[in-house]
């Protein structure tokens, strides 16, 4: 499992239009645009300040049913293995949270991603999309994944629920050095370990990020959350017991106790897990996919 290759490598990993046969996405989401063009005066400002008008343009936090949410969140938590003998037939889930592809869904983050032979995938890397590795149990998964309904995976490491893939560190990280960076090889193998017992190259799925998708790192991400989450305990102190208001900011805090669902809810295309190759994404329409 991803997360469980995350945990050993936490201890030692330290150290464009018209490219592919006619134009690849601009990104269906808001992805940055060139500066000056299109941009108000106002965004022009906030990108000279550090920030990125898509992270306010995106974020629905304050969007969802979180009582409906839960109930989700909920369904998928009471699946883990360990509690099934517990739940009530017709009730688990078999993979993927319900909770999160809600959240995803709302964004519309859950469309395919561009698919592109072996030329193209090296022309959008060319180009600045970033090479990018997942291994999946069976070649079905590596159908769907390309074509099919999106299935998110479960994470048990408390770095959230989300697409988990292999990647280059981030340019901007303590990591992103090119002495430090691993090679193609290196992380179709870490991907290669994720396709179950006898590692099978056939479940290796190559794909390539969009050059400015909205991506952040999870200690960033993980303050943030942190932050919301001490803001609703606030709010959940002046609340009376049985309160309507109450129940709503209870499961607003189960919700997005998950950082992968936070991370959604806030509009971002994914994050780096800080200090390995591992990344966890949430909207799929940001990659190129070889066929």
């Amino acid at each position: 499992m991803v997360p469980e290759l995350v945990e050993r490598l936490l201890g030692v990993t330290k150290g464009m239009a018209g490219v592919i046969e006619g134009p690849l996405r601009d990104g269906s989401h808001g992805l940055r645009r060139a500066s000056g063009i299109g941009q108000t005066d106002e965004e022009i400002a906030q990108s000279v300040r550090g920030i990125d008008s898509r992270e306010i343009d995106r974020n629905r936090i304050n969007s969802y049913d979180y009582r409906e949410l839960y109930l989700e969140a909920k369904r998928f938590d009471d699946s883990d293995a360990a509690m099934a003998a517990d739940i009530e037939p017709g009730r688990t889930v078999s993979e993927g949270d319900p909770a999160l592809a809600r959240i995803l869904s709302s964004q519309g983050f859950d469309g395919p991603p561009l698919l592109v032979d072996a030329a193209g995938m090296r022309r959008a890397i060319d180009s600045g999309w970033e090479e990018m590795f997942r291994g999946v149990h069976g070649e079905q998964r590596v159908a769907d994944f390309k074509i099919g309904p999106l299935r998110t995976g479960r994470d048990e490491t408390g770095r959230g629920n989300g697409i988990w893939v292999w990647g280059r560190a981030p340019s901007w990280s303590e990591y992103g050095s090119p002495e430090l960076r691993e090679t193609s090889a290196e992380l179709r193998d870490l991907a290669e370990d994720c396709t179950g017992q006898g590692r099978n190259p056939r479940g290796v799925i190559r794909m390539a990020m969009h050059p400015d998708a909205l991506v952040t790192d999870l200690d960033s991400l993980a303050a943030k959350q942190r932050a919301e989450l001490r803001s609703i305990d606030v709010e959940l102190g002046k609340e009376p017991e049985g309160s309507a208001r109450r129940t709503e900011l209870e499961a607003r805090s189960y919700v997005l106790q998950d950082v992968g669902r936070f991370g959604a809810a806030s509009g971002y295309d994914g994050y780096w897990v800080n200090g390995t190759p591992a990344w966890v994404f949430l909207n799929r329409t940001v990659f190129v996919v070889e066929r």
